[in-house]
């Protein structure tokens, strides 16, 4: 855990930070708009009818790891599965 970015001071988190950055671009993040639409139907869906929902655990937190899993070109279940053992890990 001690080469993640979050856990870096500067100026190495800084450094990587630039590098994602250069990745992330306002015309690249734009180009996932349709993907992250249908991300959030996907996401939102099983939650319609709900009475209760932990909208951080069983949204929120996901939809950004699977958005940029996928803009890197990792599956969205694996990634979905190792999100969920983050949150866990987390509490």
């Amino acid at each position: 855990m001690n080469k993640w970015m979050f856990t870096k001071d500067r100026p190495y988190h800084t450094h990587l930070r630039s590098l994602i950055n250069t990745a992330f671009t306002p015309k690249s993040v734009e180009v996932l708009r349709p993907r992250i639409r249908e991300l959030v139907r996907e996401l939102a869906e099983p939650l319609r009818d709900r009475e209760a929902v932990n909208f951080l655990g069983e949204f929120a937190f996901t939809l950004p790891v699977v958005v940029i899993a996928e803009y890197l070109g990792v599956p969205a279940r694996a990634v979905i599965n190792y999100a969920n053992g983050l949150r866990i890990w987390a509490r």
